[in-house]
């Protein structure tokens, strides 16, 4: 085996991606994602390899040497040859990386609780409510640098703990208690905390006291999938009625899902993100939401 570190410009990619293993599909989706992030400037050397086996067939890097000759942009990367054929069965069976363990690495606090928050937080933001996927790293941690209050949000959120009978989705209620506590901190901490706990919610038209009844009964209805865009949604409209001082007479129906953000009254509009990025399929992992 052979092993060593090639500048990759966009000539050699070509001359490379000519020896390529024809049964291995092009994924256009994961391109663009990796195209998208080479011209942000996002691209490290990062030890991952192109690999030639003993025939001089290209079995591993078609996505960067492609990204490379439509970029015209060169890279630095591992280079690998003369393995075995057989030792590529072994390859691509690990798990990818998610936000929460980017964050991890980056040596961000409460990761595990982070993450998720974080990534329904940057929906709000940019105005699209579906699948982060094709979402780099770099640019949800570009969102947690410009709102490092998130932190207090997780850290006040894993301060109520669980209580018997919280409804879950934790990690909608973390993103929704730092989006509410930019119009009104103590507010936002109240109604997180009555909504988590179930503590004085005397008011039965109280909209925390509707909110925390209809989530729990819609976690009863095994026929009902729930997503936590939906859960969100409620959250918007509870607080609005909060800050209206409004009654909720009617229990709240299930909201439908949509790519469009819920309104939030009284959210600053400055903070909104212009751009909404490239949200491509890639091999990021979905958000795992706990209920």
């Amino acid at each position: 085996m052979d092993v060593g570190v090639e500048t990759i410009t966009p000539e050699i990619a070509a001359k490379y991606l000519a020896k390529r293993d024809e049964d291995r599909p092009l994924s256009n989706g994961h391109l663009k994602y990796l195209k998208e992030r080479q011209r942000r400037g996002e691209w490290k050397t990062n030890g991952d390899s192109i690999k030639f086996d003993a025939h001089g067939c290209l079995r591993d890097g078609q996505h960067r040497l492609m990204m490379v000759m439509e970029t015209e942009i060169p890279i630095e990367v591992v280079v690998v040859r003369d393995l075995e054929p057989t030792a590529f069965i072994t390859m691509d069976t690990g798990k990818n990386r998610n936000l929460s363990d980017g964050l991890a690495i980056a040596k961000k606090p409460n990761p595990l609780h982070l993450g998720p928050a974080l990534s329904w937080v940057r929906k709000y933001l940019v105005d699209y409510m579906n699948s982060t996927k094709g979402i780099s790293f770099e640019q949800h941690l570009e969102v947690l640098d410009m709102h490092p209050e998130l932190h207090h949000s997780v850290e006040f959120r894993l301060s109520l703990g669980k209580p018997p009978g919280s409804p879950g989705f934790p990690a909608v209620t973390t993103a929704t208690h730092y989006l509410f506590s930019r119009i009104d901190h103590e507010q936002a901490d109240d109604f997180t905390e009555r909504y988590v706990t179930g503590l004085r919610l005397e008011e039965r038209t109280d909209p925390v006291a509707v909110l925390r009844g209809r989530v729990l009964s819609f976690a009863l209805q095994k026929k009902i999938h729930i997503e936590g865009q939906q859960i969100l949604r409620l959250h918007a409209l509870a607080w609005n009625a909060l800050r209206a001082e409004r009654p909720v007479k009617m229990p709240y129906k299930l909201p439908d899902l949509g790519a469009r953000r819920p309104k939030i009254d009284g959210f600053p509009k400055d903070l909104f993100l212009e751009s909404r990025g490239e949200l491509l399929p890639s091999e990021e992992q979905e958000d795992e939401e706990e209920t």
